[in-house]
């Protein structure tokens, strides 16, 4: 797996509004009363664009581990503000395109305004696209290398899946994870905000901003698609793990051990 060693960390402490769509997975509650650790892994926006204040802020957590599941397209050249000795990071190939957002620009342009349909596919392929970055953050909460941070580009998609998966395997009801995910939603116009900046040419995109917007949207009905096919194909988030992404009983198993109290 496409490995490179960042940054090591020192004592905890983050104030997470600060940072673009950074939060704790910690303090939410399984159907069996038991709580997700605090301080232990955390989901986020991409993480090369920070300020340095806001750079101090995640090495204060100790952070021995960043999952980046965005393409390599999407990627470019890593910012060194967050680099120092002794963190791991996981990331996709550089040459990679598989879930770079531009890909779906067309497609909405072509769609009438307010179409969700390809957000709803989109969301349905993401356990199978993403499966080596949700492998890679799986297995290494499984072997206790914490605190970590997974993120994307906005935090909402790919990261709301693997966080809406990984609490569905620690035995979290669908609403509490629906409220996880949805959280997200604070941050649209950010998101829009960006897109706006990076897109080549603004006026354009702005005319016909009823088409795309749902792309940039926190909507319910995306991660309700995941789930419907995840339980067609698999069962259960449990059976995605063991079945698509090769993990054993016992390695999900210490995912629960590892991160419930």
């Amino acid at each position: 797996m496409p490995f490179i060693s960042w940054g090591r960390a020192g004592v905890p402490g983050v104030n997470d509004a600060e940072i673009q769509n950074f939060r704790d997975l910690g303090r939410i509650r399984t159907m069996d009363d038991r709580t997700v650790k605090h301080g232990l892994i955390f989901r986020s926006s991409a993480l090369d664009g920070l300020s340095p204040g806001q750079h101090e802020r995640i090495a204060h957590l100790g952070v021995r581990l960043i999952v980046d599941f965005r393409s390599g397209i999407e990627r470019g050249v890593v910012d060194g503000l967050y680099a120092a000795d002794g963190v791991r990071v996981w990331h996709t190939p550089d040459g990679s395109t598989t879930g770079a957002p531009q890909h779906s620009v067309n497609a909405f342009l072509a769609r009438p305004p307010g179409d969700r349909s390809i957000m709803q596919d989109l969301y349905r392929a993401t356990p199978l696209v993403q499966a080596a970055g949700f492998r890679a953050l799986y297995a290494a909460i499984a072997e206790g290398e914490f605190p970590l941070v997974f993120h994307c580009a906005a935090g909402k998609d790919r990261t709301g899946v693997a966080a809406a998966l990984l609490l569905d395997a620690l035995g979290v009801e669908r609403d509490a994870i629906l409220a996880d995910y949805l959280l997200s939603s604070a941050w649209f116009d950010h998101t829009r905000d960006e897109f706006l900046v990076n897109f080549p040419d603004r006026q354009a995109i702005l005319a016909s901003e009823d088409h795309w917007r749902p792309m940039l949207q926190t909507d319910a009905s995306y991660l309700e698609a995941m789930f419907d096919e995840v339980g067609l194909r698999y069962g259960n988030a449990r059976g995605y793990m063991h079945r698509e992404l090769g993990m054993t009983s016992q390695s999900i198993d210490r995912i629960a051990s590892r991160l419930l109290e």
